[in-house]
């Protein structure tokens, strides 16, 4: 799933959790779920705590009415308050220190809107980062 990108998963420790509640077929865009999720869990990694012992990851899905709930959590860095407002701009990037492009989460963003969906989070620096996306089933 993280084709292309070069990351040496030996110096650090990873700990990823998938809990699928679904009860039913999520009749969306397939290409696109993978895009959403494969940005999030590169900038998870990306902007992981090297300062904590091992990276957390949660991925809760639930099926609702409408199509799907997705809760993504980590245990990263986190999001300054006063970058909350431009984390999806084209070209931004909380965190100058890193080598970034400021496209992934504009990606998201746009992905989940393609598929009627929305997102929204929750993030302040040492405590992490949780998203939450909802994405509707296509009829």
């Amino acid at each position: 799933m993280l084709k292309g990108h070069e990351l040496d998963f030996k110096t650090f420790n990873i700990h990823a959790k998938v809990n699928n509640n679904t009860t039913k077929p999520f009749k969306g865009s397939e290409k696109l779920t993978k895009l959403i999720l494969q940005n999030l869990l590169t900038n998870a990694i990306k902007f992981r705590d090297h300062n904590k012992a091992s990276t957390q990851k949660t991925i809760n899905v639930v099926d609702n009415a409408f199509g799907v709930r997705i809760v993504f959590s980590d245990n990263g860095i986190g999001i300054p308050k006063a970058a909350h407002k431009d984390v999806f701009r084209l070209f931004f990037s909380a965190q100058n220190n890193f080598n970034t492009g400021g496209f992934g989460m504009f990606i998201i963003k746009h992905a989940v809107r393609k598929m009627s969906g929305h997102i929204s989070f929750v993030g302040d620096p040492g405590f992490g980062t949780v998203f939450k996306i909802g994405l509707a089933n296509l009829t």
